[in-house]
């Protein structure tokens, strides 16, 4: 088995407009395995959807992660994990009206002896703060980011200042049978790390230096930081539905 020594904190919060909260949350910190996704579809549809790819993947990576010695081969079994995932919520979709055209974004991170594996669907982000500096790790798969990289905007700041929806993803989990374009990457991790996985609910309502500032201003108190960054989405308007998970190396 992997081995890591992690503080883990996590919170779902509906949010201060919508009725349903479509975000799903698992950590399981023996294992270094953090999940989070944001669901999407028709009524209670992405709350089905987000579940089922949180729970499915949890199952299947937790197997894996209790019979791994390193992190050899990860990339290859995550991805062969999120197709089922994506098949799974696909075929629900088919088998009942209210549930057609579900669909879910997805942010897997596995942390190791040394190491941080993280892979990632659609607009939920992966952040790592580090020596007072926070960085973002995943990119967003949207229709703004994509012009961003285009260079048609300088920022996504410039872009959502012309009009540009944030929101539009580009890629998502189980809307469709043809296998996800999953991101993956490999990073070096160190002790004191904090690690933070969120919905599009906390980074389209609260700045990165924001984030950063109230990451700081709460130590090492994981629990504090959670539930100061909910109430800084919900101070900012609440829109969208807010989950985040943290986890601080040792």
């Amino acid at each position: 088995m992997l081995t890591q020594q992690i503080e883990v904190a996590s919170i779902t919060d509906t949010g201060l407009v919508r009725k349903i909260n479509e975000d799903a949350v698992r950590t399981v910190p023996e294992l270094g395995l953090l999940v989070l996704a944001d669901g999407m579809g028709g009524y209670n549809a992405g709350e089905v959807a987000s579940r089922l790819a949180v729970d499915l993947v949890v199952e299947q990576l937790s197997a894996v992660l209790k019979e791994a010695k390193t992190g050899v081969g990860l990339r290859r079994k995550a991805k062969k994990i999120v197709l089922q995932a994506n098949n799974a919520i696909f075929h629900g979709g088919r088998h009942m009206d209210s549930l057609e055209g579900m669909g879910t974004t997805l942010v897997i991170v596995i942390l190791g002896d040394s190491f941080l594996f993280h892979a990632h669907i659609g607009d939920s982000r992966l952040y790592r703060y580090r020596a007072g500096e926070l960085v973002q790790i995943t990119r967003d798969h949207t229709t703004l980011q994509d012009m961003v990289d285009l260079e048609i905007f300088p920022s996504a700041e410039e872009a959502k200042a012309a009009g540009m929806p944030g929101n539009v993803l580009t890629r998502a989990l189980g809307t469709s049978l043809k296998e996800p374009e999953l991101s993956t990457g490999l990073i070096a991790r160190e002790k004191e790390d904090i690690y933070l996985l969120c919905s599009d609910g906390l980074s389209d309502m609260v700045s990165d230096e924001a984030i950063s500032n109230q990451i700081q201003a709460c130590g090492k108190d994981l629990d504090m930081m959670a539930n100061r960054l909910i109430a800084l989405a919900c101070q900012a308007g609440g829109r969208d539905n807010i989950s985040v998970i943290l986890a601080r190396t040792l």
